[in-house]
């Protein structure tokens, strides 16, 4: 797919991204023209971390518990809600 004419920017907030991390949810939102907003608190009580992913006409949290905190669990998770919301 081809991202001619399409404008894509992702910028981070909050706390600095592992880079693990920050490379998986440049490659969910890829796919997504847009300027996308991340907010992380990766320091919340009992290790958990909280991912605000924001744009124009979407806004979703992620609560992730410190076992979800994989890079391909989050990845998952973000794929699951852009499909949600492409189709609802």
């Amino acid at each position: 797919m081809s991202d001619k004419g399409r404008h894509h920017e992702i910028s981070f907030t909050g706390d600095a991204p592992p880079p693990e991390i920050e490379q998986v949810v440049v490659q969910a939102l890829s796919d997504y023209p847009g300027s996308w907003r991340i907010h992380l608190d990766l320091h919340l009580v009992g290790g958990w971390w909280l991912v605000r992913v924001a744009a124009d006409g979407f806004a979703r949290d992620f609560l992730m518990a410190p076992g979800e905190q994989a890079p391909q669990r989050v990845l998952a998770s973000l794929r699951d809600s852009l499909s949600s919301s492409a189709s609802g």
